[in-house]
């Protein structure tokens, strides 16, 4: 598939010249797979393993480590062959890339690196760092140079510094930029492809896996530098169990909302709404703008990745995904204070059962567990920004903060009532009919004429922003109640109280918080948002994916041709046989499918898995006897059944293929 094939591309790459290059500057460190280690070398130096799954997350490279302070070096010898599996699907992959990159941030903060670091040189440790953590940093210092492009362009519009001023005074920044390293970084790979394939595949194993590749990585990238941020912040690197499941599983909208709600989309929200800032701006100074192309491009695959390598697009899929994903945004699930140990256990083993746990959970995690003085510095760093703001922003736009200050109390009134009703869907939606109050008092009694006039469209940059800096103000309030809240409670806990007692009052002052500082409000409308997202990207996929191109095109792109032939009416999913499987195993099918209603059953979805794979390993077993093949045990299956839904398709398929393989006196895999 295509997130296998980019994957394998990466490691292929890694394998060889960049390989042969650390080899040549003598500071190759260890790296898994395929490495090996001497095993007497390993045992008379007390082994390779580390005492620390936290610090020593990374393992293998700290094998590297221990050669390296031994005086010892880790050579490089490539083999012709040595094939590996890799993650195929998008989460899988993200999970090894987050796990690797969290494992960066313990190695900086390993005392194997501080004693390397300490006695290399200096010349020799711009090597060291080149072979051990340097991609990982450089990846996240890219992922904030994204958003300080667009915050210095901001700058440059409230300091009235257009782009022909820009260019008069010969900036580089008052054109697009649109070459970037990591498109020149392919050349290597390309030049690799032309000495080992020759000019003709590697020009078409480079232009095949661009597009794919490309929205591949800038989405795992992202994963990267939020697992690098995570790691900085709070201090711990996770192990994450990628388990590499098979390509052509279908993966729920709540599934992927709740494995990118944190690392992908809540960034992708703040770098929208700092591009449209921007846009409102330039808009209403009248000067010129960039189109920031490749800021847009990395926002949008943020948004998108996931649903375009998530396969089989589908209707009836799409429908059950958002009667899901509607349920998981409105469960009420957890909701009582009672709950908040349950939820804050879910939220260790990532299971959270609705919107409102992902985000409590997230909430007491960043408050309990992160150290003081990272939450110090984070409230530090939100008062200077909104002391930034206050000054940089034209007083006509605070203007129109005005009236949504003056309603927090309503708000907070309505928030209270939406409490009290157990988050009852009727309180939420008067919870936003509160802002069209706003309008109402700004126009009346606040602002005047000014707010409507000349029209209200033509207010609607004013009221944007101004409803950004409210939001802005509002969370900054928030960070200082709870970031007292932390230290009284830590304080007490060790003076006056038992700890236990006081970790609880800090649990429910962060769930008020949740509420009456609009966290919960705020990510409601996310999810809607990206719920908007996924039906308009799955629309496009189903389209791409009709029978009427040939095949399907986004199946075939994301799997393989053998996937994309198979009946649009019988899909993996439904552990009904390909296209292809029929075609050549279609005499050994047909008594199968005859005892469930005909060859039509299994087409039209109404074999369900188990007992069609209960059927065809049964009945296999007088091959084991040279005898007739399907004469075994009949299964006790009802004829019938309903299709099953997502899950456990890779299983059933795979039984089903290996006794027709066996059966036929062939490979025991298919396609």
């Amino acid at each position: 598939g295509a997130v296998g094939r980019a994957h394998a591309s990466a490691e292929w790459t890694f394998g060889t010249i960049f390989q042969r290059f650390l080899a040549g500057m003598d500071i190759r460190m260890h790296y898994g797979h395929p490495d090996f280690v001497d095993g007497f070398w390993a045992r008379n130096r007390g082994g390779m393993s580390k005492c620390s799954p936290v610090v020593n997350l990374s393992e293998d490279l700290f094998a590297g480590y221990n050669a390296r302070m031994r005086g010892e070096d880790c050579g490089h010898i490539d083999f012709l062959e040595f094939e590996k599996g890799r993650e195929a699907t998008i989460t899988a992959a993200s999970n090894f890339f987050a796990k690797i990159a969290a494992g960066n941030i313990a190695i900086l903060r390993s005392r194997d690196n501080h004693l390397l670091a300490e006695r290399i040189g200096v010349l020799r440790s711009m090597s060291f760092y080149f072979a051990s953590v340097a991609f990982y940093i450089s990846t996240l210092i890219v992922d904030y140079s994204i958003y300080l492009y667009v915050v210095l362009f901001l700058s440059f519009t409230l300091a009235s510094k257009r782009l022909s001023m820009l260019s008069s005074l010969g900036s580089a920044l008052s054109a697009e930029w649109l070459i970037s390293m990591g498109l020149l970084s392919m050349f290597p790979q390309y030049f690799e492809l032309i000495l080992e394939y020759g000019l003709f595949r590697a020009t078409k194993d480079i232009l095949s896996g661009l597009i794919g590749g490309t929205i591949f990585f800038i989405f795992q990238n992202k994963a990267i530098a939020s697992s690098m941020q995570d790691g900085i912040v709070s201090g711990v690197a996770k192990y994450l169990n990628t388990g590499r499941p098979m390509a052509n599983q279908h993966q729920t909208w709540r599934d992927l909302y709740v494995a990118y709600e944190r690392s992908h989309y809540s960034p992708a929200f703040t770098l929208m709404l700092l591009y449209l800032s921007y846009v409102v701006l330039v808009a209403d100074t009248g000067g010129g703008s960039l189109p920031m192309f490749l800021v847009v491009a990395s926002m949008v695959t943020w948004f998108v990745a996931p649903m375009i390598f998530s396969p089989f697009p589908r209707w009836d899929l799409m429908r059950q995904d958002v009667v899901d994903f509607q349920g998981f945004i409105s469960g009420k699930a957890g909701t009582t204070a009672r709950e908040v140990p349950d939820v804050i256990k879910r939220g260790e083993r990532n299971q959270p059962r609705n919107l409102y746990e992902i985000g409590l959970a997230q909430e007491i995690e960043q408050w309990t567990e992160r150290p003081v003085f990272v939450l110090f510095g984070a409230t530090l760093s939100r008062l200077f920004v909104t002391a930034v703001i206050v000054m940089a922003l034209p007083g006509g736009v605070l203007d129109f903060a005005t009236p949504f200050f003056l309603s927090l109390g309503l708000q907070w009134l309505m928030v209270l009532l939406f409490l009290l009703l157990s988050l009852n869907s009727i309180a939420l939606l008067l919870l936003a009919v509160v802002w069209v109050v706003v309008w109402l008092l700004g126009t009346t009694f606040i602002i005047g004429d000014r707010a409507v006039l000349p029209t209200l469209g033509a207010r609607m940059p004013e009221y944007y922003l101004a409803f950004l800096v409210f939001l802005f103000v509002v969370g900054t309030v928030k960070h200082m109640v709870l970031l007292w809240c932390r230290v009284w409670s830590g304080f007490k806990g060790t003076c006056c109280c038992r700890g236990a007692s006081s970790q609880e009052r800090l649990h429910r002052h962060i769930r008020l918080s949740y509420f009456y500082f609009f966290g919960y409000q705020l990510r409601v409308v996310k999810a809607y948002l990206v719920l908007l997202v996924n039906i308009a990207v799955s629309f496009v996929l189903i389209v791409l994916d009709l029978r009427c191109f040939g095949r399907g095109l986004h199946t075939w792109w994301l799997l393989n041709e053998e996937v994309a032939s198979t009946d649009h009416r019988s899909p993996y999913m439904h552990k009904a046989p390909t296209a292809l499987t029929r075609l050549a195993y279609g005499n050994l099918l047909n008594p199968v499918l005859a005892s469930f209603g005909g060859p039509d059953a299994v087409g039209a979805g109404t074999v369900t898995p188990r007992s069609l794979t209960t059927s065809l390993s049964g009945r296999a077993e007088g091959v084991v006897h040279g005898k007739r093949l399907f004469t075994g045990a009949e299964s006790t299956a009802t004829p019938g059944a309903s299709s099953a839904a997502v899950g456990g398709g890779v299983d059933s398929m795979m039984t089903m293929s290996q006794t027709l393989g066996a059966g036929a006196g062939g490979p025991s895999r298919v396609g």
